[in-house]
């Protein structure tokens, strides 16, 4: 089965830039243990970069993946949100120090 999820990443005025490349390793060593393929680092660098692409994943796994990644990147402040197929496959979370401090969904479909 296929996954297209939207993730949209917005960065809050006063935090620093993310810097995912500073924890590329680690981000790659989660893809590992997850079983999928490293090209999904650059999908969520681009996210992070642009503010908006496309993942090959579900959006819950998006949700989960952006969770953990949250925890390597605490000296930032930024928020989530994550698009599926369905139109109430979504979610939101937003994150400073490394922790969840908003969250609501995934809902299911």
């Amino acid at each position: 089965m296929n996954y297209l999820t939207t993730l949209q990443i917005q960065q809050y005025g006063g935090s620093k830039r993310l810097n995912i490349d500073a924890v590329s390793d680690q981000v790659l060593h989660l893809l590992e243990q997850d079983h999928l393929h490293a090209g999904v680092y650059e999908e969520l660098r681009d996210a992070i970069l642009s503010g908006e692409a496309a993942l090959s994943l579900s959006s819950a796994h998006v949700c989960f993946l952006v969770e953990r990644v949250a925890t390597l990147l605490p000296n930032f402040e930024f928020g989530a949100r994550g698009l599926g197929e369905e139109f109430r496959d979504t979610w939101v979370r937003e994150f400073a120090n490394g922790s969840i401090v908003f969250k609501q969904g995934p809902w299911a479909c």
